[in-house]
């Protein structure tokens, strides 16, 4: 019976070759199938432009915020309160000509004028313009705020002058009841308070304290024009004011 078993064994070997080649072919096709999937990768990647790594090869470059970063990355950082600028100084005081408050009773209606304030008036004039031409007034006052001769003793003797020129002024009218020369006498009352803050405040001396120095600055100018509200007090006593 040997025989048979030979003949069976022929076809077997025949088998298993053939499953072999088969398997092989089965590979083969395999790597050939991911070799073309590959190379349509790579195709795509050339035909958008784009690097193994994810970065654009071409298009507009993202702009770097100041620490280097794109700015993309740091629109989070936006959210950080940023610092308010310091505020601007104050803009240095200005000294008009003239005061504001001088002729304001030429906008009311007239009053009842002293018996005497003519001749009064007369004299007035000739107190003033001699003080003012030996003493100066207003921008030609050494008190004018912004000479440097405010902050000396030049100032010092023109406050002293404008004081001794409203007690003169006040002495003309002493006789007079108080309802007359009302606007003289406000105005007499503002230029011997200045006085006593310019001396009080020691602005002879050029005090160091910004405060002290605007303190002093006011009550210069407020010196520097006493002839000039004098003189105003005077026309107004001519309206009844």
């Amino acid at each position: 019976m040997p025989a048979p078993r030979t003949a069976l064994a022929l076809p077997t070997a025949a088998v298993v070759l053939a499953l072999a080649l088969v398997s092989g072919c089965s590979s083969g096709g395999g790597d050939t199938s991911r070799d073309t999937a590959a190379s349509g990768a790579s195709s795509a990647d050339s035909t958008t432009g784009t690097a193994t790594t994810g970065i654009p090869a071409t298009g507009a470059a993202m702009t770097p915020s100041a620490s280097g970063t794109p700015a993309a990355q740091a629109s989070a950082s936006r959210t950080t309160a940023v610092p308010s600028a310091s505020p601007s100084p104050s803009p240095s005081p200005t000294w008009p000509d003239l005061p504001a408050e001088l002729q304001a009773w030429n906008t009311e209606p007239k009053g009842r004028m002293a018996p005497d304030a003519e001749s009064i008036h007369l004299q007035s004039r000739a107190l003033i313009g001699d003080m003012e031409d030996m003493y100066g007034s207003a921008r030609g006052a050494k008190c004018w705020p912004e000479r440097p001769t405010m902050w000396t003793d030049m100032c010092a003797l023109g406050a002293t002058k404008a004081n001794e020129t409203v007690q003169k002024s006040l002495a003309l009218i002493s006789h007079e009841p108080a309802a007359y020369f009302t606007t003289l006498r406000a105005n007499a009352a503002k230029i011997t308070k200045a006085v006593s803050t310019y001396r009080t405040n020691g602005c002879a001396k050029d005090p160091a304290s910004a405060k002290t120095r605007q303190t002093c600055q006011n009550a210069a100018y407020t010196i520097a024009q006493a002839y000039n509200s004098l003189r105003d007090g005077f026309n107004a006593a001519l309206n009844g004011h």
